[in-house]
């Protein structure tokens, strides 16, 4: 029968070195996870911004269309443009300014939003990093305290 101390040093070492390897590998996962988690937001932002671009110039679409019509109006009845036809149009291009402004703060408060969530989740992320060879010493003590188990076992099963 092999030496108790050997047994267990040989199952410590191969304890250490599965554990320090294993630590590596969930290391370079987490790094990978934070950065397609990086990526993801900021595609998520670009998209939220050309949302926005979108917005606006349907905006200014309608603008334009409810001013066409203004002047449509105001010249079938032989008007100028003042007056009530004036104040239309103020009121209008306020109303547009409004839901241009209004479009701009939801699409930051989406992009704070989701930027403050990628970095929870990317903190939480490295939180759950571990030192490799820290990891190797807990695995290989662990390993080691087995080995001596087995080896009492058996010189207990040997025993006469």
């Amino acid at each position: 029968m092999a030496d108790p101390f050997t047994l267990a040093a040989v199952i410590g070492g191969v304890s250490m070195a599965a554990s320090a390897a294993s630590a590596a590998n969930q290391n370079a996962q987490i790094r990978k996870q934070a950065g397609t988690a990086r990526k993801l937001e900021n595609y998520n932002q670009a998209q939220r911004d050309i949302a926005l671009t979108d917005a606006n110039v349907k905006i200014g679409k309608s603008l334009h269309r409810f001013l066409g019509a203004i002047s449509a109006g105001a010249a079938e009845r032989g008007v100028g443009f003042g007056g009530s036809t004036y104040a239309s149009e103020i009121s209008s291009r306020l109303q547009a300014v409004e839901d241009s402004t209004n479009a701009k703060f939801n699409t930051d408060n989406a992009n704070t939003s989701g930027q403050l969530q990628t970095d929870q989740r990317i903190q939480d992320l490295y939180s759950k990093i571990q030192n490799p060879v820290f990891a190797g010493i807990t695995g290989g003590l662990g390993g080691f305290t087995t080995g001596l188990s087995i080896s009492n076992g058996l010189r207990e099963l040997n025993a006469p």
